[in-house]
């Protein structure tokens, strides 16, 4: 998880420490990615095909759920 101050927020950020914020950015999607991977390859052993297919989904419907109401609640980098 990435931790920003939002305290500071409100002042413009260095360059360098929005750089370091866009690349753990980046590192936190990865991560993600790596675990729905292996999410993805257990469910696939563990069912059969559509009902596996179907429990991948219901879990992305709601990571999608989830990362609005976070968008929501964090303002832009001014």
């Amino acid at each position: 998880m990435i931790a920003i101050n939002l305290v500071s927020l409100d002042r413009p950020l260095s360059d360098p420490y929005a750089r370091s914020l866009a690349n753990e950015f980046i590192a936190a999607d990865e991560e993600e990615i790596k675990a729905r991977r292996t999410l993805h390859n257990r469910v696939m052993r563990a069912l059969e095909p559509k009902k596996a297919a179907r429990y991948l989904q219901l879990e992305s419907k709601i990571r999608a759920i989830q990362a609005y109401d976070i968008a929501a609640t964090i303002p832009l980098i001014k």
